[in-house]
């Protein structure tokens, strides 16, 4: 896999991996990209748990940034 490959030695090795096991149980599967301008809440939403910064949060809605 190209993702093995590439990434398994950086930062995120340990994600990396959880990755490829968590596919190697399913038999088929797609990923694709979506450009960040497209899914800015998911954006979000990655950069806040990557900073661990904020605490627990509950939404009610979708909260959306300009």
């Amino acid at each position: 896999m190209a993702i093995q490959e590439s990434f398994t030695g950086g930062t995120n090795s340990t994600l990396i991996r959880r990755i490829l096991q968590l596919l190697s149980q399913i038999s088929h599967w797609n990923i694709y990209y979506i450009p960040r301008a497209e899914n800015q809440e998911a954006d979000r939403l990655a950069k806040m748990a990557h900073s661990r910064s904020q605490g627990l949060r509950m939404f009610r809605r979708p909260h959306l940034e300009s």
